[in-house]
C-alpha cells in the first residue's frame, strides 16, 4: 500500500523497528534523533539507557580506534561485523512488507543516516510488485535508490533472483558500491 515507517538517530530505542511501525501508523514516514525518541514516549515505546547497548567488545573496538582509527569508508567498504537485520514478507492476501535495521556503520560521525530507513534505498515495500531490504555500505546503496530499484525490475512477474542480481550489478555499475539484497516478489 505505499505505507513506510522510519527512524533514525535515535540512542535510547531498543527495538527500532517497533518504533518505525508506529511512525508508520501516525501521519508521519520518517522520525530522527530526539524528535524520534519523544514520539516513542508518547506512543508508549520505553526508552532505556544508551548504556544497555553498548557491549564489552564494541567498547574494547572503540577504545583501540581512538588510538588506531580506521581508514574513511569508501563505495568498497566492508564493515568488520555486520549487523542489518533485514526481513521481506508476503502474507496469505498479497500484502507485503519489508524491514531494515542496522547500527550503521562503527564509529560514523554524528548525524549521519545510512539507507536503513529511507524508503526507496535501503527499503521498500510495493503490494504490485514485491518488497527488498538492503544491506551494504549505505551512501552508494542511497545514491541508487536500490530497493526501490529492485522492487521495480520485478514488473511483468519477473523472477526475483535475476532481479536481485540485476540491482547489485547496478550498484556496482554505477557507483563502485557493494552489498546484498533480500527481494521477494508478489506471487
Amino acid at each position: 500500500t505505499l505505507d513506510a515507517g522510519a527512524v533514525a538517530g535515535v540512542r535510547r530505542v531498543k527495538n527500532v523497528i517497533r518504533l518505525a511501525r508506529r511512525v508508520m501508523e501516525s501521519p508521519h514516514t520518517l522520525l530522527i534523533a530526539q524528535g524520534a525518541e519523544i514520539f516513542a514516549d508518547q506512543v508508549g515505546i520505553p526508552l532505556i539507557d544508551n548504556n544497555e547497548l553498548k557491549t564489552p567488545e564494541l567498547i574494547k573496538q572503540w577504545q583501540t580506534y581512538q588510538t588506531n582509527p580506521p581508514p574513511l569508508p569508501s563505495a568498497e567498504y566492508i564493515p568488520p561485523h555486520c549487523d542489518t537485520v533485514g526481513c521481506v514478507a508476503v502474507d496469505c492476501h498479497g500484502n507485503i512488507a519489508a524491514g531494515t535495521s542496522t547500527g550503521g556503520m562503527d564509529f560514523k560521525p554524528v548525524g549521519r543516516v545510512g539507507d536503513s530507513p529511507i524508503i526507496g534505498a535501503g527499503v521498500y515495500a510495493d503490494n504490485l510488485f514485491g518488497g527488498a531490504s538492503a544491506t551494504g555500505w549505505g551512501e552508494s546503496i542511497t545514491r541508487v535508490v536500490l530497493a526501490k530499484f529492485a522492487v521495480d525490475s520485478l514488473q511483468g512477474n519477473r523472477d526475483p533472483h535475476p532481479a536481485a542480481r540485476d540491482a547489485i550489478e547496478m550498484l556496482a555499475r554505477r557507483v563502485g558500491g557493494t552489498g546484498g539484497i533480500i527481494l521477494a516478489d508478489r506471487l
